[in-house]
């Protein structure tokens, strides 16, 4: 503050603002498979000391007072909401639920739709198909075997194939390569082995 004769600076005020903690970042929602590992975390705002306690369908979950909640191996059961009350000294604020959805893995089979080809050009045709979601993609792996010869009788065939998000299958042509000598009949043999991501 100044006049004509000087000038003086007062002390220093200070405000504090006390609220409750505010929710920045909420846990998020998210799809697994049997078997999989789901985390959710949540980033909050607020005087501290913060306390966290995850609910699971709206009731506490034993231990689950951290930061982020970890739950392995989930099963069908654990479908549901997960939300995080989140408290200080001067009250609490509860998250947004984040859903969780717990499928089984697809099934993966393999069929021949066009299981006759021939020399020149009449190729065969393996169709992958998958049950269950098409929210994600899904790698299948595969053998070839027969008595067809790879780069001799038909162009080899390269995996693993994948079934992109949003369809159920995906096919493989079998591309025939013609040759001048008489051949008997050969086979060409598609299997899917196991794989945690899928059955077969």
């Amino acid at each position: 503050v100044s006049n004509a004769y000087g000038m003086v600076t007062s002390a220093w005020a200070y405000l504090t603002l006390h609220a409750t903690p505010a929710i920045i970042i909420p846990p998020v929602s998210t799809n697994l498979l049997i078997g999989d590992t789901a985390v959710f975390q949540v980033l909050a705002a607020g005087i501290p000391p913060l306390f966290y306690q995850w609910q699971f369908n709206g009731f506490n979950i034993t231990g689950a007072t951290n930061i982020t909640f970890t739950l392995t191996n989930a099963q069908i059961f654990n479908s549901g909401n997960y939300a995080v009350r989140v408290t200080n000294q001067l009250g609490s604020t509860l998250s947004v639920p984040a859903v969780l959805t717990v499928t089984p893995p697809p099934e993966v089979t393999v069929t021949a739709p066009r299981a006759l080809a021939a020399e020149p050009a009449d190729d065969g045709l393996f169709l992958i198909q998958r049950t269950g979601s098409t929210s994600q993609p899904l790698t299948v792996q595969f053998n070839v075997s027969g008595t067809a010869t790879p780069g001799f009788d038909y162009q080899p065939l390269s995996g693993p194939v994948t079934i992109p998000a949003g369809t159920n299958a995906v096919t493989r042509v079998v591309q025939t390569i013609d040759n001048p000598a008489k051949e008997p009949d050969k086979t060409v043999i598609m299997t899917l082995p196991g794989a945690p991501r899928y059955t077969v």
